[in-house]
């Protein structure tokens, strides 16, 4: 029992990431407003910092205008040619519209191997809850995302932290990376929660491993041995986990969460969303919530942060309230950034303002009525294949588009093609087309059975030409 606490409260703290907004009014939107900034009130110059050399004329600090009749930045294009040549530097952007919606709490979870001399927070994940919408929103932010640190320079946003720390920044690296997302994103975080690396594989070996429905084959390098050096390829072997839930340890979670060395730095925030959404699902089966007081002190050992014992006992009953369904998925990827070379021959991602502004503003809105109006069905997930664990990965998919699933026995194991089975009598037939985009089907293989008297809306049945592989990014929501 005491595991299985200390891992809700770790999934409490753990729910709780440059360029500018597009503007909204409480006019056009009553909930979800931003509000352009004359300055940056939370700044203050780091001790000692100097401009940084590469920046010409960096420009005041004035509001933006709207998004419909912005004249977009002049970003530096990318850097191929040899140090020494003259290139065209990337300015410090304006700070963005700051995203305003009282009822909201924002976290900032980070992942950090604090225990080299200079370490960085490679893994930054913003969690937004809505308790109005009950609704939580991740949001993945890629560790070489280029932003302006403010106080400082134009860097990798995963310099922050430790930039906070060690120039002396009022609050230190805590504050100084909330400012660095403030300043460029316009997401003002209430918490955040450090979790170093070997803290986080240590939790999961608490628990005797922790289950993560894999909906992608994935294959990787891997240390022969979890202290040898990974960086040094002498070390490493390729290794491969199968679609299907993966009971995974300690060393086996950590490595599934970092390791970009055949895939990318875009795949692995992927797979740390899949991880939290793993912790949340087996954290939601627990009723454990009167024992929090228990394992804070024990919790915070391995989880730095300013999320207090009063807000875990506050938040946890709300979010612990939520179906996974309503855990929503967003990630900056290669649609919203360019990659870009630094003259001195650093690989970072500079934000492609428009592409960012339109994913920001989903973010950072509460759920549509498209969304809303998927609250209450319910969708039978039937595995028609001797195919084990399809019918989890397939309800991993439901999840992912805001349906609530069950799971139930299939009536056989021989189906040739999946099918859709529509149940519904006044439903939006709307639904019915998204399930079936989602496995990728025609409407050939929708069934229309409409019956009120059966338990469900629609049931998916899995047949042999099922791919439980599928990209969350394209799950339009």
């Amino acid at each position: 029992m005491k595991k299985r606490i200390f891992l809700l409260i770790l999934f409490i703290f753990s729910s709780g990431i440059s360029s500018c907004v597009l503007q909204e009014t409480e006019e056009n939107n009553p909930s979800v407003f931003f509000t352009p900034q004359t300055h940056f009130p939370s700044i203050t110059p780091i001790t000692g910092a100097t401009q940084n050399p590469e920046i010409q004329n960096p420009p005041t600090f004035t509001p933006l205008i709207p998004y419909s009749t912005a004249t977009p930045r002049k970003w530096a294009p990318p850097y191929y040619g040899t140090p020494g040549q003259p290139t065209q530097i990337t300015p410090i952007p304006h700070p963005a519209p700051v995203f305003h919606d009282p009822q909201s709490i924002i976290f900032l979870l980070l992942g950090s191997d604090k225990k080299k001399r200079s370490f960085r927070t490679d893994t930054m994940i913003v969690v937004i809850f809505r308790p109005e919408y009950r609704s939580v929103t991740l949001l993945s932010i890629p560790r070489d995302l280029f932003v302006y640190i403010p106080g400082w320079k134009m860097e990798r946003i995963n310099a922050a932290f430790q930039a906070g720390e060690n120039r002396h920044y009022p609050g230190g690296g805590p504050a100084l990376v909330k400012d660095t997302i403030l300043y460029n994103l316009g997401i003002d975080v209430d918490y955040y929660a450090l979790v170093e690396f070997q803290g986080f594989k240590d939790i999961i070996d608490i628990f005797g491993g922790i289950e993560v429905p894999v909906v992608c084959p994935f294959t990787e390098l891997r240390p022969i041995e979890p202290h040898l050096d990974y960086n040094d390829e002498n070390n490493l072997y390729l290794d491969t986990i199968s679609p299907g839930v993966v009971t995974m340890d300690g060393d086996t979670a950590l490595w599934y969460v970092r390791a970009r060395k055949k895939t990318s730095d875009f795949d692995r925030t992927r797979r740390q969303q899949e991880m939290m959404r793993a912790l949340y699902n087996q954290a939601l089966s627990l009723d454990m919530i009167g024992k929090i007081p228990q394992l804070y002190e024990e919790i915070t050992q391995s989880v730095t942060t300013d999320f207090a014992l009063v807000d875990a006992l506050t938040l946890a009953p709300q979010i612990f309230d939520l179906p996974s369904s309503q855990i929503r998925s967003f990630y900056i990827s290669s649609s919203e950034v360019t990659a870009w070379t630094t003259p001195q021959i650093a690989y970072v991602k500079i934000p492609k303002p428009y592409p960012l502004y339109d994913l920001l503003l989903r973010v950072l809105s509460p759920p549509d009525e498209e969304e809303q109006s998927r609250i209450g069905l319910v969708i039978e997930v039937w595995n028609g294949t001797p195919a084990r664990e399809w019918e989890v990965l397939a309800s991993e998919r439901l999840h992912y588009a805001g349906y609530d699933t069950v799971i139930n026995p299939s009536d056989r194991q021989n189906y040739s093609q999946t099918l859709i089975f529509d149940y519904t009598v006044e439903h939006d037939p709307q639904h019915a087309t998204n399930i079936l985009n989602l496995f990728g089907l025609d409407e050939h293989r929708l069934i229309k059975f409409p019956d009120p008297s059966y338990p469900y809306d629609y049931k998916v049945v899995l047949g042999a030409d099922y791919n439980p592989c599928f990209k969350p990014k394209e799950i339009i929501r």
